[in-house]
């Protein structure tokens, strides 16, 4: 091993926070990045993500450029599994991608691009039914709304009506 690779990074961090009303306390705080991945392994995996990503938008591409004229679309799946889109966005589009609360796919189509895109509707619901399991919160309870009836000493109508 060599001696760069058997170094540890120590960085510190001091924190001062108000112990009472009379004084501050300190803590140091020590993180070791030598238990994290290298950063040439990061790396690595950002570069093949990335030449998927471009692979991806060419394959789409081609599928589309082989297609006669007047049967091109824009969009449809690579390999019938990675969705593309390439017409230009439209307000409906994104809504249905992003927020859609008539679908129960957390992934739908992407707008513009390649891949997937993530419907925040659903994500919101199952991130609150998680919160709730761990939480022990109770379902929330449902409100109905009645109409008072007006008593029998006062009128019905309010201060503002008689004027």
């Amino acid at each position: 091993m060599s001696h760069r690779s058997q170094r540890v990074v120590d960085w510190s961090l001091v924190a001062i926070y108000p112990a009472s009303s009379n004084g501050f306390k300190t803590c140091k705080v020590i993180v070791d990045y030598s238990s994290l991945c290298s950063m040439r392994a990061l790396r690595g995996i950002r570069r093949l993500a990335r030449v998927a990503v471009i692979g991806l938008v060419v394959a789409a591409v081609a599928t589309e450029l082989s297609k006669p004229e007047e049967e091109r679309t824009w969009h449809g799946k690579v390999g019938g599994v990675v969705p593309y889109d390439f017409r230009p966005p439209t307000w409906e589009r994104i809504r249905s991608a992003y927020w859609n609360p008539d679908s129960d796919r957390l992934f739908s189509d992407r707008v513009f691009g390649v891949g997937w895109a993530v419907n925040l509707y659903q994500a919101k619901r199952q991130l609150e039914t998680v919160f709730d399991r761990l939480m022990g919160t109770p379902p929330p309870l449902s409100i109905r709304m009645s109409t008072r009836e007006p008593s029998a000493g006062r009128s019905s109508s309010s201060p503002r009506d008689r004027d």
